[in-house]
């Protein structure tokens, strides 16, 4: 077990995003269970795809190696789980109509701009904004490490 979180911590790109999609994936479809008239606030399955968004990006920027670009990484899980998340739920609508109506490209495609316009987006808005907080969390010494640190400084600096 402590080699399958070692692999899911080294990967942390992989994961989040895989995070990211299962979550809006299995959230959508629980909402449209549920609430079936929702279609979303602002975008196409826009609570969904925030939700996603910030347990994916918070992993990823949870576990990242140092020498890994904060913002960048936010990014890049953004965009991965934002289309791909679309990709899955563009499938999810799309499917029963090609079971009824047969196999359509076009339909398919245009579901998948359509959700992706939505999806890429609050994924790139969520991911920047999730690395610039750990960003400005790092600069001010937050962590574990730096805190005892500036604890320390700041004691001496009293006496």
């Amino acid at each position: 077990m402590s080699n399958l979180t070692d692999y899911f911590t080294e990967k942390n790109l992989n994961t989040g995003i895989s995070i990211f999609v299962l979550v809006t994936f299995i959230f959508y479809i629980l909402t449209n269970f549920f609430y079936p008239e929702y279609s979303g606030f602002y975008g196409y399955a826009d609570i969904q795809f925030l939700f996603g968004a910030i347990l994916g990006g918070f992993f990823t920027l949870k576990y990242r190696k140092p020498e890994q670009s904060i913002l960048k990484y936010g990014i890049f899980t953004g965009i991965g789980g934002g289309f791909l998340s679309s990709v899955f739920i563009s499938l999810y609508i799309t499917v029963p109509a090609f079971i009824i109506t047969g196999p359509n490209i076009i339909f398919y495609l245009l579901w998948l701009v359509y959700i992706s316009l939505s999806g890429i987006v609050i994924g790139v808005i969520t991911g920047a904004l999730l690395g610039a907080y750990y960003m400005y969390k790092e600069m001010r010494g937050e962590n574990e490490e730096e805190g005892i640190d500036d604890d320390f400084y700041k004691e001496l600096s009293e006496k």
